[in-house]
């Protein structure tokens, strides 16, 4: 065992001393990072707002009247969304901790906001990077067997968006990143 010191932030750790730095980054500027995870309420009510937009105004509002009568249409219905919601904040909210983590570490006191600014110029990146490990991962899931490739395939894509907002990497280039990082921890 040995003290894990928390600055600077990027350097090599081994995985306990991962844990105990990452710990006291994240007490000494809590408010920061439960500010950075509170913005995900007001996105999952932008979702619900954009869902019930695209329905009324694309005329897909046939589809509800269908989850209404059926409930497990409603159920994969709301699951759907919910996760589609979930997904997209996380990333986010990944984005962000990843740019105050940066920002932090390049001698600066960021706020919630500075660090969701950070990343605008990263969202298309970011977007297309989570779109396809969500696709990968989900048609590996289809059967029993892919599964625990599912599983390896997330893990070495790990620090993917992270590789995108702090190296300004695009997606594709992101994801090469994490598992280039990642190869040999597994």
């Amino acid at each position: 065992w040995s003290p894990a010191s928390a600055r600077p932030i990027r350097q090599r750790r081994d995985a306990g001393e991962v844990y105990r730095s990452g710990f006291r980054v994240y007490r000494s500027r809590w408010a920061l990072f439960i500010g950075i995870g509170l913005m995900a309420i007001p996105l999952g009510a932008l979702a619900t707002i954009a869902q019930s937009l695209l329905f009324d105004v694309t005329g897909l509002s046939a589809l509800t009247d269908v989850a209404v009568s059926d409930p497990v249409i409603g159920a994969f219905a709301a699951l759907l969304f919910g996760a589609i919601a979930t997904l997209i904040a996380a990333t986010l909210v990944y984005g962000a901790c990843a740019e105050a983590l940066d920002r932090i570490d390049g001698g600066e006191q960021p706020d919630a906001l500075d660090a969701y600014r950070g990343i605008v110029p990263a969202l298309i990146p970011l977007a297309w990077a989570t779109l396809r490990m969500t696709i990968v991962a989900g048609v590996l899931l289809i059967t029993v067997i892919g599964i625990p490739f599912a599983v390896v395939y997330l893990i070495r894509k790990t620090v993917t968006l992270q590789a995108i907002v702090i190296e300004e990497r695009r997606g594709t280039s992101g994801l090469k990143r994490s598992g280039d990082l990642v190869r040999g921890h597994e």
